[in-house]
C-alpha cells in the first residue's frame, strides 16, 4: 500500500508539476497558507490538517445601515482551524473546515469547492473554486473608530468565488510556484457588503521537501481591515505528512496583528487499489 501511495504521489506532481502534494490553506481549498492555488487534491486523496495560531484576530470592516459609519469588529483568540479535503475524480475537491474560536471568539465552519480546468499552459494550473462559511455572532462585542461599543446580535455569513492560477518556473533546478489570484467576497454581518481582491504567493522548494511560502491578498474597503498576509515554511516529512509553521494577520480577513502558527496535514490515500 505505502508504495501504491507513493507511486500516487509521484504521479501527482509529474501532474501538477511542482505542487509536490496538496496542503489545505487555512481556510480550507488546497493553496499555500491564505491563497487558494491552481491545484486541487489528488483522486481518492483524504486531507486532515489542524493548526494551532496564537491570538489569532478577527478584524474586518462593516458599515452600520442606520449610523452610516464604518465599523471594525477585532478580538483577539487561541484559534484552532481544523480541515478536511477530498480529491473527487480528474481535477475537483470538495472541503469544510471548522474553528471554535475562529471568528471573534465565535465558532466559524465553512465548506469549500474548487475545480481545475484541463488546461496546462506551460506547467500552469488553473482553477475556479467557492468558499461559504458562517459563524453564530450573537454578543460579539464591536468597537468602532469613534470608541462606541455595541454587540452583534445575528449570523455573519460569508461568501467567496475565486480564480487561481499557479505557474512553475525553474523546475529543474529550483523550482518556484507562483500563484495569482482574483477573488470576489461578500460578508454580511449587519449589511451585506461585497468587494474584489488580488491574491499573489509563491511556493519555492529550496531543498528536498521543504518549502519556503508567502502570500498576500488586497483589501477591499468595504469588508477589510487591512490587507491579508502570511509567510513560513512547509515540510514534506513521509509522502502523508506534512508540518508546516508561519506567521500572519487573520484568515479570510487581515488583521492589525500578527499570530504565530503550526500544524499538520494528514493525506489518506482512498483510492481504488
Amino acid at each position: 500500500m505505502k508504495k501504491l501511495f507513493v507511486l500516487g504521489m509521484a504521479a501527482a506532481m509529474l501532474a501538477a508539476a511542482c505542487a509536490a502534494y496538496a496542503v489545505p490553506t487555512l481556510a480550507g481549498p488546497t493553496g499555500l497558507f491564505n491563497a487558494p492555488t491552481g491545484y486541487v487534491a489528488c483522486p481518492g486523496e483524504l486531507d486532515l490538517a489542524v493548526d494551532y495560531l496564537s491570538k489569532t484576530e478577527t478584524s474586518f470592516v462593516i458599515e452600520d445601515p442606520v449610523l452610516g459609519r464604518e465599523r471594525v469588529v477585532s478580538e483577539g483568540h487561541t484559534s484552532w482551524p481544523i480541515r478536511v479535503l477530498y480529491g473527487i475524480g480528474s481535477g475537483f475537491e470538495v472541503g469544510a473546515a471548522y474553528d471554535a474560536n475562529g471568528f471573534a471568539g465565535k465558532g466559524f465552519w465553512d465548506i469549500n469547492a474548487k475545480y481545475q480546468l484541463p488546461w496546462n499552459w506551460y506547467n500552469s494550473a488553473i482553477a475556479i473554486g467557492a468558499l461559504y462559511g458562517q459563524a453564530d455572532t450573537n454578543d460579539v462585542l464591536v468597537v468602532d473608530e469613534f470608541g462606541n461599543v455595541f454587540t452583534l446580535d445575528n449570523t455573519t455569513k460569508y461568501w467567496e468565488v475565486y480564480l487561481a492560477g499557479t505557474h512553475c518556473f525553474n523546475v529543474e533546478t529550483l523550482p518556484i510556484a507562483v500563484t495569482l489570484g482574483v477573488n470576489w467576497a461578500q460578508l454580511e454581518a449587519i449589511d451585506k457588503h461585497s468587494g474584489w481582491r488580488v491574491q499573489l504567493g509563491a511556493d519555492a522548494t529550496v531543498a528536498k521537501g521543504f518549502d519556503i511560502l508567502a502570500d498576500v491578498q488586497s483589501k477591499t474597503s468595504r469588508i477589510d481591515d487591512d490587507p491579508l498576509w502570511s509567510a513560513g515554511v512547509r515540510y514534506l516529512f513521509c509522502p502523508a505528512l506534512t508540518v508546516e509553521a508561519g506567521v500572519d494577520n487573520g484568515i479570510l480577513f487581515g488583521g492589525r496583528k500578527a499570530a504565530f502558527f503550526i500544524g499538520a496535514n494528514y493525506a489518506f490515500n482512498l483510492a481504488s487499489k
